[in-house]
């Protein structure tokens, strides 16, 4: 009773806190706003620095928030003053505008150039990426402004787009290269790259060398159609599934299926927690050629892979139940890889996100299911946005870090408890000819 108590305690003065944002909101709007050529971003996750890039993405620009009393505000200088710019390119390489995520005091960005040099001859390698990048990821202080490491990557091939094939959780960070079917996982420590391992044809450190001593033996055994035996992640894969099979009794359906198993690819990755990983693997024309772009309507199948002893622990396909039913309830699937936001709107968290989420249909639960896994720091919170608050359109206006082309209609935020309209985001531009509208923004 007492652990319940102080419990109710502590949400009790949570909540007080949040209720300050129902009467405390957007009420002013500039129009026009001139930021000469600068690639706005986003802001730092305590609100003191807006993270730019430089209009041809060789430099990052940080400016720090300040608040001006003058009465009339209209320039981007009243708000922002210029902390630091630090040039990291030049000539054909450019910086990601799609890429940046905060860790502790620093931001990590990437750069890239068309690469020149032919892909590494790395067994389980795909062999139909067109165009290879060489990237370099960059760590930048904050406070300094100075870059504190670097780590460079040649001729691969990573999702960059919305931090897709990179995911930071706490201090561990993963990289999942497509060119070269293998994961990297790096440690961020005193604003440096610690490599861990990285695994995917191998998964053990000395894989290489225990392969060196049975490969022509192992030669032999090959089917006449390949040259290359499975990798260290394929042959755990089809271990799991032949343990499955052989416990339900569905051998004949592992083997009319093997072919297919045999194919699937890595194409993306997440921390579950440090210890585990949740991987997406998929047809190989998912992720390359044309029908790349439709990659959400292929089959395709989540693994939890125990890092410890390199172990398969569940596939899911994505379109399960049981792993929609994990995706409501469990919190680590839906992280941000920062520290988590009291007003972020999860299914265990908010009631009103659960009872929407409750909602779905059987149909809905692949398309649900294509946000796994989870993309770091793709989503803006605030209070605004708390289902717990707020009420509003979300066809309008989401939390997404994802651009989209604002709507024509206003987008209306009313009090969750009393149903008061409280504000509104109008995209209309007001002209002398129509009704005099006020514009609102979040930040």
């Amino acid at each position: 009773m007492l652990l319940k108590r102080i419990l109710d305690r502590e949400n009790g003065h949570q909540n007080d806190f949040k209720n300050i944002y129902l009467n405390i909101f957007p009420n002013q709007t500039l129009y026009s706003i001139d930021n000469g050529d600068l690639v706005v971003k986003k802001f730092s996750p305590d609100g003191q620095f807006l993270v730019c890039f430089s209009q041809y993405q060789h430099a990052l620009k940080v400016f720090r928030f300040r608040y001006s009393s003058k009465q009339d505000k209209t320039g981007f200088d009243d708000f922002f003053q210029l902390h630091f710019e630090i040039v990291l390119t030049r000539a054909s390489e450019i910086l990601s505008r799609e890429f940046c995520l905060f860790w502790e005091s620093s931001v990590i960005v990437v750069s890239t150039v068309p690469s020149f040099t032919p892909p590494l001859p790395m067994p389980g390698s795909l062999d139909s990426i067109a165009q290879l990048d060489d990237m370099t990821f960059w760590i930048i202080d904050l406070q300094k402004g100075t870059v504190t490491d670097s780590k460079k990557y040649i001729a691969d091939y990573v999702y960059l787009s919305q931090h897709c094939g990179v995911h930071l959780y706490k201090d561990h960070l993963a990289i999942t290269s497509l060119q070269y079917q293998r994961i990297y996982l790096l440690l961020l420590k005193n604003g440096k790259f610690c490599s861990i391992t990285d695994f995917g044809y191998s998964v053990h450190s000395d894989d290489a060398l225990y392969l060196s001593k049975t490969e022509p033996q192992t030669q032999a055994y090959l089917p006449e159609h390949t040259s290359e035996q499975f990798s260290g992640l394929q042959q755990r894969i089809l271990s799991f599934l032949y343990r499955n099979a052989q416990q339900n009794n569905r051998l004949h359906h592992f083997y009319v299926t093997f072919s297919f198993f045999e194919s699937l690819v890595i194409c993306r990755a997440q921390f579950i927690n440090t210890g585990h990983l949740l991987i997406k693997i998929t047809l190989r024309e998912a992720i390359v050629g044309k029908f790349a772009e439709y990659a959400g309507t292929f089959t395709a199948f989540f693994v939890v892979f125990r890092l410890e002893d390199c172990q398969v622990l569940q596939i899911y396909e994505n379109a399960s139940q049981e792993l929609y039913d994990l995706f409501e309830q469990s919190h680590e699937l839906r992280q941000s890889g920062i520290t988590s936001s009291e007003y972020e709107s999860l299914p265990t968290n908010s009631k009103y996100a659960r009872e929407k989420m409750q909602k779905q249909t059987a149909q809905a639960y692949r398309r649900i299911l294509a946000a796994l896994p989870w993309n770091a720091q793709s989503f803006t919170f605030s209070p605004y946005f708390d289902q717990d608050l707020f009420s509003y359109d979300e066809k309008l206006i989401n939390a997404s870090d994802r651009p989209r082309q604002s709507a024509e209609l206003p987008c209306k935020f009313y009090c969750r408890k009393t149903g008061v309209l409280k504000f509104k985001l109008d995209p209309t531009v007001p002209t002398p000819l129509t009704r005099t509208h006020k514009y609102y923004f979040l930040c």
